[in-house]
């Protein structure tokens, strides 16, 4: 049984035979949830995914903290859906850095190329005036 608090947190039915189960989009979690509970006699920062029944906004689910105590289940729930937001904005972003900097290393290094191709050119070259001719050249590559 749930008190009236938490199904109205949650946005659902008061029902008579409501189950801790019914709660989980996944009966894997549920399972593993309950298990965990039995097993430990508390629960802490387990993440799931919530049914979904009256909050279809929520993506993630939420963080809690469950002890089982005298058959009775404790629990504190944070909801984490908002932070869950942000961590894939900021997994989004951390692509486009890091496609940034692949692509600007990239394109970079066709101009270095070419002047470090000029330069070694150059450092063979016994004519001060080719040498001059392979300087003018660099110059023209950095200033395009």
């Amino acid at each position: 049984m749930c008190n009236q608090r938490r199904l109205n947190f949650w946005r659902y039915p008061i029902q008579p035979d409501l189950r801790l189960d019914s709660f989980f989009a996944s009966l894997i979690n549920s399972k593993l949830f309950i298990s965990r509970l039995r097993e430990e006699k508390k629960v802490e920062g387990f993440k799931f995914q919530d049914s979904g029944w009256k909050r279809p906004t929520r993506k993630l689910g939420y963080h809690q903290r469950v002890t089982l105590k005298h058959k009775f289940c404790r629990r504190s729930i944070v909801d984490i859906t908002e932070q869950y937001s942000q961590m894939m904005e900021l997994q989004r972003v951390n692509t486009e850095l890091d496609n940034f900097i692949y692509h600007a290393s990239h394109d970079l290094r066709s101009p270095l190329t070419s002047i470090m191709g000029l330069v070694n050119l150059g450092l063979t070259e016994p004519s001060v005036e080719v040498v001059h001719n392979y300087l003018r050249m660099i110059q023209d590559r950095i200033i395009t």
